[in-house]
C-alpha cells in the first residue's frame, strides 16, 4: 500500500514548486490503490525514461496537493487543470535538472540537509525540531531516515542547479528602481462614477437603432465552431462504494495533516472605542484622545467597564458592553491585537491603544489555549474526502478501461459500454469552449473536441462533472445568426451600450465644468454626483474599488496634482478622476530596499531563466531525436 519514498517525493520536488516543497514533503506520497501495470514510457528525455507509473502517481499527488490548498473550491478548479500533462511536465523538468546537476558536479553537505529537515513544520513540536516527531512520521510512511535524507539532498541539489543556471545574468540598478517604483510609488485619486444601470431607463428602444447596433457589432453575435457529440459520463460518486478504507488510512491522514486540525489560541476581549480617522487633523485627534482618557479614568476609578462602554463607546459592540467575543490572531487590527494578546485575563490596558479605527481601551476577559480537533470529531470528514479522492482515481481507470477497447474508425461508444449504469447520450450542438452544464468545463476540453475527426472517440477527459468519453457525431462551422434570431440579445446589448454612453456623457459634463473654471467640489455638487477616493495605489492591475486597466493607470500616474483625467469607460460606467496626491521616488528609501529588491528580482528571473533553459534543452534533444512524448491515451 505504501510506495517508496523516492517516487513519492517527485511531485514535491517539481522545479516550480520549491517554496512549498519543504512544508509538505513529508505528507503527500501515499496512495490507497495499487499502482498501474507498467506500459510504454510516458516520455523519453535523453537517456532517461519516465514511466506511466510515475506519471499516475504524481498526478494523484497533484490532486491531493491542490485539494489541500483549495479545499472546497478544488472541484471547480480541477476542471481547469490537465493533471496528466502537469505531472509529466514536472517529471521531465526534474530529469533535465538532474542531468544538469551531474554535469555541474553539484554537491550537498550533510549540514545543509539537516538544516532543511529541521525547518519542516511536520518534524517540529512547539516550533522546534523534534527527533521523536521525525522518527514517528517517517515510520508511519514506511521510510528510513537514510531514504528520506537522500531524497532531501537530491532536492537541495536541484535547487542549487536552478541557481547556477540563472546566476549568469546580473541585476542592474535600473531593474531595481523599476521594481521599487512599481511597489512603492503611489498615487491617490478622487473620482466620480456614473454607472450604466443609472441610465438604462433613459434609453429609448428604437428598433432601427437596435438593428444598426447589430450591424455595427456583428462579431459580438458570432457563434463559434460547434460540435455534436455522443458521450458517456463516468460519475465518481458511483464509484465511492468501491473504495476500501481502513481505520489506519484515516488515522494516517489525520497524523499527516494534524496542522489542518489545529484550533489556534483565542482570547475574548471587550473594548471602548472613540472613532477617529487615521488621517484626522491634530484637533480632532486630541479631542478623541481626551474622550478615551476620560473613559479610562472612570474604569480605573471603579466604574463597571461594560456600563462605561454602553455610555461612551462608538463601536456597535457598545450595546453588549463592548464585548467582541472570541478571536484569534490575524483577525483584528494589528495594534489592537498586539495589545489585547499581551494582557492577562481580567487585565485592562493602562494607556489608550491607537488603531486605524481610533482610540481603544481593551479588557481581556477570557483565554483559550491552542488545541487540536480530536480524530473522532473529524473522522467522517476525512473519510468523505479520502473516498472522494480515491473514487476519482477509480473512475479514470474505468474510463481508460473502456477506451482501451477502442478500434479507430470502427468502434461506437454504444458498443463499448457494457455497464448498465453507464448511458450513452447525445448532445445538442455546442461550442467546445462552452460545454453544456452536464459536461462541465475542463482546460483541455476545447482542444480535444476541436481536433476530433467525425466518428473518432476521445481519450478520457476529466471535467468538473466527472470523466467523459466523447465520440464526434457532427460539426457546424462558425456563423453569424440573422438579426431575427438574436433580436432579444441585440436589444439587451444595445440598451447596455446606450446607457453606458449616457453615463460617460454625464461624466464628461462634470469634466467640462471643471475645465471651465469650477472646482471639483462645485462641479460634483452641480451634477449630483458623489465624490469618492481610491486610497493609495501603485501601478498594479486595477484601481481599488473601480477597476480599470494598465493603460488607464499609467495615464493617471502622469497627471499633475489636482488635474482631472479624461472620462474613462470602466465596466460600462463613466468614470472621471482627479489626482489628489502622489508620493514620488524616494532615493533614501530605495537604497534601504535594494537587498530585498535584489532578492525579488533574482527569484523572478530565476524562474524565467530556468524555464527558458528547460525549453531550450527540450528543443535540442528533440532535434537530436532524443526527446519523445507518448500519447496520454497510453495512460492506464
Amino acid at each position: 500500500m505504501l510506495n517508496t519514498f523516492r517516487t513519492k517525493i517527485k511531485f514535491w520536488s517539481h522545479v516550480f514548486l520549491w517554496p512549498v516543497i519543504v512544508s509538505f514533503i513529508a505528507f503527500y506520497g501515499w496512495s490507497f490503490l495499487d499502482r498501474p501495470e507498467e506500459t510504454s514510457a510516458a516520455a523519453v528525455i535523453g537517456d532517461t525514461e519516465i514511466s506511466w507509473r510515475d506519471v499516475v502517481e504524481t498526478r494523484q499527488q497533484l490532486h491531493r496537493y491542490y485539494r489541500q490548498m483549495y479545499q472546497e473550491n478544488f472541484d471547480r478548479l480541477a476542471g481547469t487543470l490537465d493533471f496528466n500533462e502537469m505531472a509529466r511536465e514536472q517529471l521531465i523538468n526534474r530529469a533535465l535538472l538532474t542531468t544538469a546537476a551531474n554535469d555541474f558536479h553539484v554537491t550537498v553537505s550533510q549540514q545543509e540537509v539537516q538544516n532543511n529537515i529541521a525547518a519542516i513544520p511536520a518534524f517540529q513540536r512547539n516550533g522546534t525540531f523534534s527527533p521523536s516527531a521525525y522518527q514517528q512520521t517517517l515510520a508511519r510512511m514506511g521510510m528510513t531516515p537514510a531514504q528520506y535524507e537522500a531524497s532531501v539532498a537530491d532536492d537541495i541539489r536541484l535547487e542549487k542547479t536552478r541557481t547556477l543556471i540563472s546566476s549568469a545574468a546580473p541585476v542592474t540598478e535600473d531593474e531595481l528602481k523599476e521594481r521599487f517604483i512599481q511597489q512603492n510609488v503611489k498615487i491617490n485619486c478622487d473620482y466620480i462614477q456614473f454607472t450604466m444601470p443609472q441610465f438604462k431607463e433613459k434609453v429609448t428602444d428604437d428598433p432601427a437603432a437596435v438593428e444598426a447596433y447589430y450591424s455595427a457589432h456583428l462579431d459580438e453575435f458570432r457563434v463559434g465552431d460547434q460540435v455534436m457529440v455522443e458521450y458517456v459520463q463516468f460519475d465518481p460518486k458511483q464509484y465511492e462504494k468501491d473504495v476500501e478504507l481502513f481505520d489506519e488510512d484515516i488515522e494516517d491522514y489525520y497524523d499527516r495533516n494534524f496542522e489542518k486540525y489545529q484550533v489556534p489560541e483565542k482570547i475574548r476581549a471587550s473594548h471602548i472605542l472613540i472613532n477617529v480617522e487615521s488621517d484626522a487633523d491634530e484637533a480632532t485627534e486630541a479631542a478623541a484622545k481626551e474622550k478615551i482618557l476620560a473613559a479610562l479614568t472612570r474604569v480605573q476609578n471603579g466604574d463597571d467597564f461594560a456600563e462605561v462602554a454602553k455610555a461612551v463607546s462608538e463601536c456597535p459592540s457598545s450595546s453588549s458592553g463592548g464585548d467582541l467575543g472570541f478571536f484569534q490572531k490575524g483577525r483584528m487590527d494589528p495594534a489592537f491585537e498586539q495589545a489585547a494578546f499581551k494582557l492577562e485575563v481580567g487585565e485592562l490596558t493602562q494607556e489608550p491603544v491607537r488603531s486605524r479605527f481610533g482610540w481603544h481601551i481593551i479588557k481581556k476577559t477570557e483565554y483559550q489555549e491552542a488545541s487540536w480537533k480530536p480524530l473522532e470529531e473529524v473522522k467522517k470528514e476525512i473519510e468523505k474526502q479520502l473516498r472522494e479522492e480515491e473514487s476519482k482515481i477509480l473512475v479514470m481507470k474505468a474510463a481508460q478501461h473502456v477506451f482501451d477497447k477502442v478500434e479507430p474508425g470502427v468502434s461506437r461508444l454504444s458498443d463499448l459500454v457494457k455497464d448498465k449504469t453507464l448511458v450513452v447520450q447525445t448532445s445538442e450542438f455546442f461550442e467546445p469552449g462552452v460545454p453544456p452544464r452536464v459536461i462541465g468545463y475542463a482546460q483541455n476540453l476545447q482542444d480535444i473536441l476541436s481536433n476530433l475527426e467525425e466518428g473518432e472517440i476521445s481519450i478520457p477527459v476529466e471535467t468538473i462533472s466527472g470523466v467523459f468519453l466523447f465520440q464526434l457525431k457532427a460539426t457546424k462551422a462558425s456563423f453569424i445568426p440573422p438579426f431575427e434570431d438574436v433580436k432579444d440579445d441585440a436589444l439587451t446589448k444595445y440598451r447596455n451600450h446606450a446607457a453606458s454612453e449616457l453615463a460617460q456623457a454625464e461624466a464628461e459634463k462634470v469634466r467640462q465644468a471643471i475645465l471651465a473654471g469650477k472646482s471639483w467640489e462645485e462641479a460634483v455638487t452641480e451634477f449630483s454626483a458623489e465624490s469618492k477616493n481610491t486610497g493609495d495605489f501603485t501601478r498594479g492591475l486595477s484601481i481599488p474599488s473601480v477597476g480599470g486597466n494598465e493603460e488607464i493607470i499609467n495615464e493617471l500616474f502622469e497627471l499633475d496634482a489636482g488635474a482631472v483625467s479624461p472620462v474613462y469607460e470602466i465596466r460600462k460606467n463613466g468614470v472621471l478622476f482627479r489626482l489628489a496626491s502622489r508620493n514620488d521616488f524616494d532615493q533614501d528609501a530605495f537604497e534601504k530596499e535594494i537587498p530585498r529588491l535584489r532578492q525579488q528580482v533574482l527569484r523572478s528571473r530565476e524562474n524565467e531563466i530556468v524555464s527558458t533553459w528547460l525549453e531550450q534543452m527540450k528543443t535540442e534533444l528533440a532535434h537530436e531525436g532524443r526527446y519523445q512524448l507518448n500519447s496520454l491515451a497510453d495512460l492506464n
